[in-house]
């Protein structure tokens, strides 16, 4: 900037000079002039295009960082409403779930292999019931006589001509029969969408009375039956979903015993004594007490509350799950329990 104001300044005076002693003039004069004045400008204008360009770099720093700033803020509420807008979705979904679940159970206020199989769908989606399959009392006798109920998918048998198939299956346990030590007959059907509840239980007591285990009118009690599993299900997708409601369960259901007792994959659960439980892993292998070596059968002391009975039985009914393999499988299973109900599609999977 200095040496463009001495050559502009020389050259001006240079002009001066020629026309004083030299007596110059024309174009040549006014062409110095001319060119001493833009050299001299040009330094001048060089600081102040400096000054300029740092103001207005100044100038778009700040006006960027309070765009950006907006920016970021905008965006910050936009993801706080997006995320309250996602509370109020998440909780509108699962206000339907809960919905749809008291529902399905509420529909065995009218037992159909519809409503069952829908019921046992939705405690299926929340593995609220071990392994798909649900046993309830099923005779005036707690000692009697025991249903499962089960809706899943069945892979058939290409050997023996049976297709694959969805089916509600209902099995009789005999609990006389697994004390001893002869084979016990099969005792199970299967729940055809269209078949009559009454016609059902008309069935069950027919092969009741063709096996020769029909004792008396109480041997089966097909109403108390259903709505016993109404009972069972309804406890245990409750606790699954643990709705804050008293006498809840922590395991997935195998079966109630009783106002008071439930077998589930935790152990033998009593709710009503503050949630006491007897763990399935104090179970001994199931080999083991088949073993005729064995010299003295495994009996655990019982809670000082419970009958003998009722705790042997206890024990025994538990001793057909505990301790439970949780080993890999050795292949693929022949049934899975299903999701949805028979007449659902795309139904959501709780997975």
């Amino acid at each position: 900037m200095i040496g463009c104001g001495i050559v502009g300044a020389l050259l001006i005076i240079s002009a001066f000079a020629l026309q004083h002693f030299w007596k110059w003039e024309g174009v040549s004069l006014e062409t110095l002039v001319s060119v001493g004045a833009a050299v001299l400008l040009a330094g001048v204008l060089f600081f102040l295009e400096r000054r300029f360009l740092t103001e207005v770099c100044d100038v778009a720093t700040t006006a960027a960082k309070v765009a950006a700033d907006a920016r970021i803020d905008e965006h910050t509420r936009d993801v706080a409403a997006r995320l309250d807008e996602l509370d109020e979705r998440m909780s509108a979904l699962l206000g339907e779930r809960e919905r749809r679940q008291d529902e399905s159970v509420r529909g065995l206020d009218v037992p159909t292999a519809e409503s069952v199989a829908n019921a046992l769908a939705e405690a299926n989606r929340l593995g609220a019931i071990k392994f798909g399959h649900v046993t309830v009392q099923a005779s005036r006798d707690l000692y009697e006589l025991g249903l499962e109920f089960s809706w899943g998918a069945d892979a058939g048998d290409g050997r023996s001509g049976i297709p694959a198939r969805k089916v509600l299956m209902v099995t009789g346990h005999v609990y006389s029969d697994e004390r001893s030590r002869s084979p016990n007959p099969a005792i199970l059907l299967e729940w055809q969408l269209n078949e009559p509840t009454e016609q059902v239980g008309l069935r069950l007591r027919e092969q009741l009375e063709n096996r020769g285990r029909w004792q008396s009118d109480g041997t089966l009690d097909w109403p108390s039956a259903l709505r016993n599993l109404q009972k069972s299900l309804d406890l245990a997708i409750r606790s699954r979903r643990r709705d804050g409601s008293d006498g809840l369960l922590h395991g997935a259901l195998f079966e109630l015993v009783g106002d008071d007792w439930a077998i589930t994959d935790a152990g033998l659960e009593c709710p009503s004594q503050d949630g006491y439980i007897f763990s399935e892993s104090e179970f001994p292998e199931r080999y083991a007490m088949r073993n005729m070596h064995q010299v003295e059968p495994w009996a655990p002391e019982p809670p000082p509350w419970v009958e003998p009975a009722l705790w042997d039985e206890l024990v025994r009914r538990g001793g057909r799950h505990f301790p439970i393999d949780r080993g890999p499988m050795r292949g693929p299973p022949s049934w899975i329990p299903l999701k949805e109900g028979p007449h659902e599609t795309g139904a959501p999977s709780d997975n």
